[in-house]
């Protein structure tokens, strides 16, 4: 019998969690509700990433990270990746006659994504709007 790390279980564990959420068309954005309190859920799938274009002198990322603010995201490059990442935190309290209620959550997203030429950092401009960041990267100049 052949020996099977861990490592190989938990990858079977998630091979086999694709298929059924691809079964029930869900793909690979696997949905799931986070009870925030007894009457709304919040809705978090994974973001999709695009590299929408790659001129002569910039490239162009698009990423939808809805549920954040502009604030709450950072972008950078660091050893040829594009690195987005964002952070946010609530809480609220309820106190009542005979009754004390405290929520607290959190949320965080991060991607990278290797970049196909080289960049010059200093010049990154991103924009977010609507739940959708876009990250113009310009290139570094070839000799």
């Amino acid at each position: 019998m052949a020996y099977r790390s861990i490592f190989d279980e938990v990858n079977s564990f998630f091979r086999e969690f694709d298929r059924i959420f691809e079964r029930y068309s869900l793909g690979r954005n696997m949905v799931r509700a986070l009870p925030e309190s007894e009457k709304k859920a919040e809705i978090v799938k994974r973001p999709e990433y695009e590299l929408l274009k790659e001129t002569d002198g910039e490239l162009v990322a698009k990423v939808e990270i809805p549920g954040f603010e502009e604030k709450d995201i950072k972008v950078s490059v660091v050893n040829g990746r594009l690195e987005i990442r964002a952070e946010k935190k609530s809480q609220s309290e309820d106190k009542g006659k005979g009754y004390y209620r405290f929520e607290s959550s959190s949320s965080s997203f991060y991607r990278g994504v290797r970049l196909p030429s080289e960049i010059n950092g200093e010049g990154i401009k991103s924009k977010y709007d609507n739940g959708i960041l876009e990250v113009v990267m310009p290139k570094v100049a070839k000799k």
